[in-house]
């Protein structure tokens, strides 16, 4: 009974919040502390009735989560790496999906524990909301992971047209700058902001440093340091870029290797598991009937 209580309370809640956002009465103005500070929850905004309906508690629960909670400095550095993918337009956005899925998927337990009458089952909607609090950061994660391997791919093969351009008596910076003005992806278009540096009399190596906060990754750090030795000393980086090239090249054949071999075991032992869960479905009970037939003609 107490849980259809509380079941009951929170549709009434919820009633209540559908009529505020289609009638536009009782709806919360957005000049609250946290909304001030940038935690308005601007991937609401194509979507006028949700943005009325939960955009402005949302965004409160979102600056109170990370002013509580989070680490927001972490966070932003996150969402920079794996390049603020949607729905995650802003740091208010992160925290505010975060809130929503928690209670969500609270409510959602919530009700499964009415239907069903078990006031065990409030673990379980305490266990989904505590899933839907954690699965940003692991949404979050996943972009940064691939976005972070894709650069790696692309620089892994583009230093070898750098070490071409600077084999032919090109300069580091006009070397970008021709390898740049070509087609490419995250890692060419990082090289076309660091033209764009250099173009307003930047250095090459503090706008090649500016990449680091995007893709903290030990391959790049390697090439901003030779780079660096190479401005300093004069020397030539051709025969060090292709170097580079060819070990980060040999490495992601090996990765891709160890991939490809990991795979194909979880395929392999997830077929014979099926091959046998369908012996003992198929010959399980052929072989009750066998046994049992057996012990009836004794």
């Amino acid at each position: 009974m107490s849980i259809n209580l509380i079941v009951a309370i929170v549709g009434a809640a919820g009633a209540l919040l559908m009529f505020s956002a289609l009638s536009g009465l009782f709806t919360p103005k957005r000049d609250s502390y946290f909304q001030d500070q940038g935690y308005r929850m601007r991937s609401l905004r194509d979507r006028p009735v949700l943005d009325r309906l939960i955009g402005p508690a949302a965004s409160d629960a979102a600056g109170l989560l990370a002013k509580l909670g989070g680490n927001q400095k972490r966070d932003e550095r996150r969402l920079v790496q794996a390049g603020f993918p949607p729905p995650f337009e802003t740091i208010g956005d992160f925290y505010g999906w975060k809130v929503i899925l928690a209670f969500g998927l609270f409510l959602s337990g919530l009700a499964l524990a009415a239907l069903l009458g078990s006031a065990i089952f409030l673990i379980a909607a305490l266990g989904l909301g505590l899933f839907g609090l954690y699965l940003p950061d692991i949404s979050l994660h996943q972009d940064a992971s691939k976005r972070q391997e894709m650069f790696r791919i692309e620089m892994a093969f583009t230093l070898d047209r750098l070490a071409l351009f600077m084999h032919a008596g090109e300069i580091p910076e006009n070397a970008i700058r021709h390898v740049a003005q070509r087609g490419g992806g995250l890692f060419i278009q990082e090289l076309r902001a660091v033209v764009n540096k250099l173009n307003t009399g930047e250095t090459l190596t503090d706008a090649l440093a500016t990449v680091l906060e995007r893709f903290p990754l030990d391959d790049y750090e390697q090439f901003l340091s030779v780079v660096m030795m190479s401005v300093e000393s004069g020397t030539g980086l051709y025969q060090v870029l292709g170097t580079m090239s060819g070990n980060m090249q040999s490495e992601l054949e090996n990765d891709l290797l160890a991939k490809g071999t990991s795979s194909t075991l979880a395929m392999v032992l997830g077929m014979g598991l099926a091959l046998l869960g369908i012996v003992v479905v198929i010959g399980g009970p052929a072989l009750y009937m066998f046994l049992a037939g057996g012990s009836g003609i004794m």
